[in-house]
């Protein structure tokens, strides 16, 4: 990340500002203010990651993985043994594009380019709230849900955009860069406005190696000076998320509730019939609740759980191989990471697992492009590591491609 070194900013801040856009153009607007935009944002993301591959090369290390993706998808789509609703080919051939970007964008061999990519990242969810003001004073759309900041896009999608900084912003700080602790908080306050429990929940769980900092008595000196506005975002926080608990949602009537996700699943899960080994296709629960009224599930076009929704997609067999390929990419990671990056990848891992069970991760861009834009970085940086220090090889047994 170039934020921490003024010099290096400065020396690469087109490459910076051109990488912000790029993802602001992939992630940062809705079809609130262009129609279509979803299917127009996995286009730009398709384009830049087919561009970059000819312009940068291949990453050879997860080529891999994308084919076991298109082997694994077409497969359950020929021996398919659901039929929830109607999957023509080109609905099926869409959805498996869609569905292929987070590993099309392991393939590309970003090189150093992914520090430029990383900090524009970390820097969007702070970008997108003042373009967001100006464009829904001159548009007049809202900036998210009732009680819950947006930005312009859907709360639970900036949700997505900022617990993915968090966690870089963390990483960020266990490497001790001088702005990351600043990022992170606040990333983290844009988090919480966003008022999301899931992905709040797993920002936390890999925060919990910034503990460690709590030693130094410097550190602990600094942190009461900022106790008063902690206090202050706890309170608000809380009050938020208990109101969002025992909102009246779905007939819940006040006691604690998923938001319909749990009669959501019920519905989705209903829909199976037989052994389901093979699923009904990738991209065949995207109409199942069309026009389902009750507990207003039209809301719901996917399950808001990733196993779930695999689950109906590509069956038994494909759920399985689906998920050990994600596997299998962090697992490639953290053989390749140092001790300390180790542990974090393990916590980032459950919170990510977290995520996966309330949420869309795989189905929403603003989840997938920077889980893959993370993983890449952190690769990156981990060989950076061994590359200058040569006795962290030690700890890892092998040295690592950059």
């Amino acid at each position: 990340m170039y934020i921490d070194n003024v010099r290096d900013f400065r020396k690469y801040k087109v490459n910076v500002g051109l990488a912000l856009c790029v993802l602001f153009l992939c992630m940062g607007f809705s079809s609130r203010l262009v129609p279509s935009a979803f299917l127009l944002q996995k286009i730009i993301v398709l384009g830049s990651c087919v561009g970059l591959i000819g312009l940068l090369g291949p990453d050879k290390r997860f080529v891999k993985n994308f084919y076991f993706y298109l082997v694994l998808v077409f497969t359950c789509y020929f021996l398919r043994d659901q039929y929830y609703v109607g999957l023509s080919f080109s609905e099926f051939i869409k959805a498996v594009i869609g569905g292929s970007l987070f590993f099309l964008i392991l393939t590309v061999d970003f090189k150093s380019y992914i520090r430029s990519v990383s900090t524009a990242y970390i820097l969007l969810p702070m970008i997108m709230v003042p373009i967001s003001l100006v464009l829904s004073k001159v548009f007049g759309f809202s900036l998210g849900q009732p009680g819950r900041f947006g930005a312009g896009i859907a709360s639970a999608h900036y949700a997505f955009i900022t617990y993915y900084a968090v966690v870089l912003a963390c990483y960020h700080c266990l490497n001790k860069d001088r702005f990351s602790f600043l990022l992170y908080g606040g990333s983290l306050l844009l988090l919480l406005l966003s008022g999301s429990r899931g992905p709040l929940i797993a920002a936390l769980i890999p925060s919990l190696m910034l503990l460690k900092f709590f030693k130094r008595p410097a550190f602990r000196q600094k942190l009461w000076f900022l106790m008063p506005v902690i206090i202050l975002v706890l309170i608000k926080f809380i009050s938020a998320m208990i109101a969002r608990t025992e909102m009246e949602t779905f007939n819940a009537e006040g006691s604690f509730n998923l938001s319909g996700r749990d009669v959501a699943w019920e519905y989705f899960l209903a829909q199976v019939q037989g052994l389901n080994l093979f699923g009904g296709g990738l991209g065949s629960t995207t109409n199942i609740t069309q026009g389902v009224r009750e507990f207003n599930l039209y809301l719901f076009v996917a399950p808001h759980n990733e196993f779930i929704r695999v689950f109906l997609e590509l069956g038994y067999f494909g759920v399985t191989l689906f998920f050990l390929n994600i596997f299998l990419v962090f697992k490639y990671i953290f053989k390749h990471a140092t001790r300390q990056t180790r542990w974090f990848l393990i916590l980032a891992f459950l919170g990510f697992m977290v995520v996966t069970i309330f949420d869309n991760t795989f189905s929403t861009i603003q989840s997938y492009v920077p889980l893959a834009l993370l993983l890449k970085f952190i690769l990156t940086a981990e060989g950076m590591k061994i590359r200058n220090d040569p006795k962290q090889s030690n700890r890892i047994g092998v040295y690592t491609h950059v």
